[in-house]
Formats: C-alpha cells, sequence, structure tokens
C-alpha cells in the first residue's frame, strides 16, 4: 500500500497505535500497572481498571481486526497479482492469525453458556501470551532490519 495516498498514511499512522493500545490494554488484564506503581503516575489511573483495560482491549481487538480484514482483502483484491507476500510477512501473518484465534477462544470462553476444558483455557491464555511476546520480538527484529511484508514479482 503506497503511504502517499490517504489510506497509506491513516494505516500508518492507525496500525502502530492500535498494537499500542493492544499491548497496553492486554498488560492491564495483569495486575501489573498496580503492582509496580504505573497506575499511580498521573493520567495512568485507569491502566489498573480491569474492567476498564478489558473492555478497551476488546474495542481495539475488534478495531484492528477490522484493519487487517481490510487490508487482506485489499491485497486479494487489487495488489495480488503485483506483488507477493515475503517470509516476514508470512511470519507476521501467522503471529497475527495465532493472536486472533487465541484471543477468539478468550473471548468465547466468557460468554454465558460456553463450556470449555480447563486446558483449553490455559492453553488459550498461555498462548496469547506467547504469540504477544512472538509478535513484538518479531516485530521489532523486522523493524530493524527493514524487512517488509510484500516484495514486487
Amino acid at each position: 500500500m503506497d503511504i502517499s495516498t490517504p489510506k497509506g498514511r491513516f494505516l500508518k499512522i492507525v496500525y502502530p497505535l492500535c498494537l499500542f493500545m493492544l499491548v497496553l490494554t492486554g498488560f492491564g488484564q495483569m495486575p501489573v500497572y498496580a503492582r509496580y506503581g504505573i497506575a499511580s503516575l498521573p493520567g495512568l489511573a485507569w491502566s489498573a481498571d480491569f474492567y476498564f483495560t478489558h473492555a478497551l482491549h476488546q474495542g481495539f481487538a475488534a478495531f484492528f481486526l477490522a484493519l487487517l480484514v481490510f487490508r487482506a482483502a485489499t491485497w486479494f483484491a487489487l495488489e495480488r497479482r503485483g506483488r507477493r507476500l515475503t517470509g516476514a510477512g508470512a511470519a507476521r501473518a501467522a503471529l497475527f492469525a495465532g493472536l486472533a484465534a487465541t484471543g477468539t477462544v478468550k473471548v468465547l470462553k466468557n460468554m454465558s453458556g460456553a463450556a470449555f476444558s480447563p486446558d483449553l483455557v490455559l492453553a488459550a491464555d498461555l498462548g496469547h501470551v506467547g504469540f504477544t511476546m512472538a509478535l513484538l520480538a518479531t516485530l521489532g527484529i523486522l523493524a530493524a532490519l527493514k524487512k517488509p511484508w510484500l516484495r514486487k514479482v
């Protein structure tokens, strides 16, 4: 996607902002902000409120999934003929798919009437954290190496 277009500039700004908020609110699901005094910093008291960070996390997750679906659809519909996914792009896509799958299980387990085994819930929780850490490391390394998602054919 060309960043000189309004759509490209929008995604260039919104994508990392959304990822940042997902990480921030995701870690807010664990009691680290109150435990380490981050919530006592001015303007960050909300970060220790589990229910607020949970709602924010789910809202940003829905928005981020919409961004990913939009980007995948535009690639399949318009750009696929001239570009191919790189190995770095495939790694990112696989990590995002893992996060989406484990996040979906985590959302579904909280719905009334849902019955998941404790082992599946534990696997989804640990998998979600694991995929998050792997994604953060991968994105950092690929950004440092300037590896693109796509290459021209």
